[in-house]
């Protein structure tokens, strides 16, 4: 068996928040407005492209909430335009809920099908 002497790996900067004019610089933003490009899409929704946004949140009582707003279904990046609202629940006892809404491209509106994982409504 051969040793081997093994140098410690970098460690990369840990991420942290722009602070300086030169970080809001580098990254072509405005420390004092978000710019209309900043809060929109980065796709054009062709075939092999997916989107998506979300939030998490930690709730007062405990419970845990995950909210996907997504332009497809990521396994689906060749189909046309999809977009899909997931919930996901975590009630503080650990029970978890999940809501999937399918919207029709144009209409803004879901589709009369939704799933729920849970029979009560998520309120």
């Amino acid at each position: 068996m051969i040793a081997m002497e093994s140098a410690p790996l970098p460690v990369p900067p840990a991420a942290r928040q722009a602070e300086s004019e030169a970080d809001y610089a580098r990254l072509g933003l405005a420390r004092d407005r978000v710019e209309a490009w900043e809060d929109a899409a980065r796709t054009d929704n062709s075939p092999g492209t997916y989107e998506w946004w979300y939030l998490d949140a930690h709730l007062d009582d405990g419970a845990k909430l995950v909210v996907v707003f997504m332009n497809k279904h990521f396994s689906s990046a060749q189909d046309p335009l999809r977009p899909l609202l997931r919930i996901n629940v975590e009630l503080p006892g650990g029970e978890l809920r999940t809501t999937l809404a399918a919207f029709a491209p144009s209409s803004g509106r879901p589709r009369p099908a939704c799933s729920t994982s849970a029979p009560a409504a998520i309120a």
